[in-house]
C-alpha cells in the first residue's frame, strides 16, 4: 500500500512537471527544469553522496568546492534535460531539428547504406533522449533499448513521449525485436555505459574496473551491423550531435567493450557535468 501511494505520487508530480513545462516558452520551461534540478539535488541525497564519491575518484585535482558545483550542474542538466524531453511532443519536426546541429551525418548514411542497420552506440551524456529524437525528426526510423522505471505511470509516460516522436522503445530482454529493426536497416540506439545485469565484462573507465555491457559487440557480431558512436552535449539552450566513425572490432567482446568505453571516456572528461555521476558506476558485484 505504502508504495502504491508513493508510485501514485510520483506519477502525479510527473504529470504536474509535464503540463507546467508544455504551458511555457522555450526559456521559460528550461528555467523550470533548472529548478526541478536543484530540487532533485536537494531530496537525492543518496545520488548526490554517490556523484560526490565518483568525481573525487576521477578527478582527483578538483578541490571538493569544485566538485560541489560540477554535482550541481550535473542535477541542473538533468532538470533542463526532462524539461525539454516533456516538451517534444509538443514540437514539430522542424523545431525539434533545429534544437541541435549535427555533425557526422555522412558516417551514419554511410553505415545504412551497407543495409545491416546500425547499432547507434551512446551514453547517458548531455540529453541523451534528445539523441533519438533528432535522428527521428530526420526521417530516420529508431529503435532504443530500453529499461524499465520503476514507477509504472511514470514509464508509462516515458514510453508514450518517446513513441510520439518517433523513438519506438524496446525492453532489453526484446533480443528478437532488436534484431528485427537491425534487418530492416533500422537505428538501434544502445546506451553501454553503466553497470547491469546484463551480459558485461570488466573493463577500465577512469582507471577503475566498471562492469559494461557487451551486448553491442554481440549484437554487431551476430548480424553484421555496424556499430556508430554518437554522442548529444548541452551548448547552452541549443545542442550538438557528435557522429563517429564506425568502430572497427576485433571479435573480442571484451577488448572491443574497453575501446568504445574509452572513447565514452574521452567525451565525458570533455562534458564532465552532462554525465549521470549519481550512478554506481564501479560496482564489483
Amino acid at each position: 500500500m505504502r508504495k502504491a501511494l508513493k508510485h501514485g505520487f510520483f506519477s502525479a508530480l510527473a504529470w504536474t512537471f509535464l503540463l507546467a513545462s508544455r504551458s511555457l516558452p522555450s526559456k521559460g520551461s528550461l528555467k523550470l527544469g533548472e529548478a526541478l534540478g536543484h530540487l532533485i539535488l536537494r531530496f537525492d541525497v543518496k545520488g548526490r553522496r554517490i556523484a560526490y564519491g565518483n568525481l573525487s575518484s576521477s578527478f582527483p585535482s578538483l578541490t571538493p568546492k569544485e566538485i560541489k558545483g560540477m554535482v550541481a550542474r550535473c542535477y541542473r542538466n538533468l532538470g533542463m534535460s526532462i524539461a525539454e524531453f516533456s516538451r517534444l511532443p509538443r514540437l514539430s519536426k522542424e523545431e525539434i531539428n533545429g534544437m541541435a546541429e549535427v555533425e557526422g551525418i555522412e558516417n551514419l548514411e554511410a553505415a545504412l547504406r551497407k543495409g545491416r542497420g546500425v547499432i547507434l552506440l551512446t551514453a547517458h551524456l548531455g540529453n541523451w533522449e534528445l539523441l533519438g529524437a533528432v535522428l527521428a525528426a530526420r526521417g530516420y526510423e529508431v529503435n532504443a533499448i530500453v529499461s524499465r522505471l520503476k514507477v509504472k505511470g511514470l514509464d508509462r509516460l516515458v514510453g508514450r513521449i518517446r513513441r510520439s516522436i518517433g523513438v519506438n522503445p524496446l525492453p532489453r530482454e526484446a533480443l528478437k525485436s532488436a534484431v528485427e529493426s537491425l534487418k530492416r536497416n533500422q537505428i538501434l540506439a544502445i546506451l553501454a555505459d553503466i553497470d547491469t545485469r546484463a551480459r558485461g565484462a570488466f573493463v577500465k573507465f577512469f582507471g577503475r574496473r566498471a562492469f559494461t555491457p557487451i551486448g553491442p559487440i554481440l549484437i554487431s557480431l551476430r548480424t553484421g551491423a555496424p556499430i556508430v558512436p554518437a554522442f548529444i552535449v548541452r551548448e547552452g539552450e541549443r545542442h550538438r550531435v557528435f557522429i563517429l566513425e564506425p568502430l572497427k572490432l576485433e571479435g573480442d567482446p571484451p577488448s572491443d567493450a574497453q575501446r568504445f568505453t574509452e572513447l565514452i571516456e574521452s567525451f565525458v572528461r570533455r562534458y564532465p557535468d552532462q554525465w549521470i555521476w549519481m550512478h554506481r558506476r564501479w560496482r564489483e558485484v
